[in-house]
């Protein structure tokens, strides 16, 4: 087991409850090893986990993150996802990056209307998108949170949402 005070430690117990919760299997040798790529899979997805070692005020999700990971993803045959925390280690606290195309088609999960949701996303011309916390739990307290994404993410061609991981079961297992 890594150090209680390095960032594999508190990476351990994301991708372990993050893994438990959806259930996906942990990828052994996470991070470790170029061939068995990803920090979470199952046979149809493939997901990066990204966590912090104290609690922060903004999600950060990188372009080139999602970039590795799509392209693991296609290498494997399989649908990327990118998940990230505030460092609380909270699965209310954990929120997902997926393509459009993985919930489309689904009717238990909705869009939080482009416009209540714009001023979360702003990324200023930057590849990254810088969420905030506060403003993200200040929408949330008018949706559900087990049902509501927020759409309007592009890096490149890739339309992504941005949801919960709690909505992110709801979409990965509505029958």
């Amino acid at each position: 087991m890594a150090k209680s005070d390095t960032t594999k430690y508190y990476s351990n117990i994301q991708e372990a409850q993050v893994a438990e919760y959806l259930g996906l299997q942990v990828v052994v040798g996470s991070g470790s090893r170029c061939y068995n790529p990803g920090d979470i899979k199952s046979e149809r997805y493939l997901c990066e986990c990204k966590t912090h070692t104290k609690i922060v005020n903004k999600l950060i999700f990188k372009k080139e993150i999602w970039n590795k990971i799509n392209s693991e993803a296609i290498s494997k045959f399989k649908l990327p996802i990118l998940i990230t925390d505030d460092g609380s280690q909270k699965l209310n606290n954990t929120w997902c990056l997926i393509p459009y195309s993985v919930i489309k088609f689904r009717s238990y999960i909705q869009s939080i209307p482009y416009e209540e949701s714009t001023d979360i996303l702003h990324n200023q011309g930057r590849p990254n998108y810088n969420i905030d916390i506060h403003k993200l739990q200040e929408l949330y307290q008018r949706y559900d949170i087990c049902r509501y994404y927020i759409s309007g993410i592009k890096f490149d061609d890739f339309d992504l949402v941005l949801m919960n991981i709690r909505c992110l079961y709801n979409a990965l297992y509505e029958e």
